[in-house]
């Protein structure tokens, strides 16, 4: 399997993803508004082992850009069980390469900005999508 590369706005940051990314989705929640700057962040899952608990958001130290979010659900579970596997998402928007992966729905849409229309077809929901951020176990 060929590595998605990805970096920061700067190029400080470089990183690579080797394996299949998960779920890929838009979130207008007002988390991603106000981290972002924009009215929603796409982003898909990426699965790592989680050896001892970490920073919940990873930025470049240089440029500010935001790189990687951790989901807390799996982080706990990870702590307590050394074969669990924590989440990550990761904006698509820092891939360097194409992800195969395309977003499925829209989260959070009751916070949605007010000024930005909707204008595809994908699902979207008021809030969390059902099932987004459970284990996965495959």
């Amino acid at each position: 399997m060929t590595a998605l590369r990805g970096s920061c706005l700067c190029g400080e940051v470089r990183f690579e993803i080797v394996g299949p990314l998960m779920r890929s989705s838009h979130c207008h929640c007002r988390q991603c508004q106000k981290a972002h700057g924009a009215p929603f962040r796409t982003r898909a899952r990426v699965s790592f082992y989680e050896s001892t608990p970490g920073t919940h958001r990873g930025f470049c130290k240089v440029c500010g850009a935001p790189v990687v979010v951790k989901f807390d659900e799996h982080s706990r579970s990870a702590q307590t069980d050394p074969g669990a596997v924590a989440l990550y998402g990761v904006a698509l928007a820092t891939l360097d390469d194409d992800p195969g992966v395309r977003p499925d729905a829209h989260a959070f849409i009751i916070d949605k900005a007010p000024w930005f229309a909707v204008t595809d077809d994908l699902p979207q929901y008021p809030a969390r999508i059902p099932g987004q951020n459970a284990p996965h176990n495959s």
